[in-house]
């Protein structure tokens, strides 16, 4: 079945109407980040399929290398037996912040040096091309449409979901 057609001047380029920071999205952001007190930050909801356990998780293997890293976490809880475990999770890990939900992400993107989206399936994650917008790099599980967000090694770095699981032998770190 062949496509309709359609007059070019009757297409018009919708803008993405979310309101993103003044960064080109295709260059992150240059500036001097020790890797000691690199702050990776979370934005997204806290549930099974973005598996942020997964990530806070990868994180503390990270701390271990990298005592002065920070990870903030922000996003509504949907799942009322998902929000006790990562709470369990998260308690007692000083370098570990939770600040719930949020209206304003800006004030969020500008509090971190790098986005980690540790999702289990994804489609194509508003929060990458956000954080990008502010200049942020992005590490994410390689899944769904990332890889079409998420130019590895330009943008951002893509990682297997062993990343974010239970093997240490794979190893998270800031970047050098």
């Amino acid at each position: 079945e062949k496509a309709p057609h359609y007059p070019r001047e009757r297409l018009r380029l919708l803008h993405n109407p979310n309101a993103f920071g003044n960064e080109d999205p295709r260059r992150i952001r240059e500036r001097q980040v020790e890797p000691a007190t690199f702050r990776i930050g979370y934005l997204g909801r806290i549930s099974p399929e973005k598996n942020p356990i997964g990530l806070v998780r990868a994180f503390a293997r990270l701390n271990q290398k990298y005592p002065g890293t920070r990870l903030t976490l922000c996003g509504p809880v949907y799942f009322s037996d998902y929000e006790k475990e990562f709470i369990e999770e998260i308690t007692g890990m000083a370098q570990v912040e939770y600040v719930g939900a949020t209206s304003d992400p800006r004030t969020f993107f500008e509090s971190i040096d790098g986005l980690a989206l540790s999702s289990f399936i994804e489609g194509r994650a508003m929060t990458s091309t956000e954080a990008m917008s502010y200049g942020l790099p992005v590490l994410s599980t390689d899944v769904g449409g990332m890889r079409e967000v998420v130019l590895d090694g330009q943008t951002g770095i893509l990682v297997l979901l062993d990343a974010f699981g239970a093997d240490p032998a794979h190893e998270l770190r800031p970047p050098h």
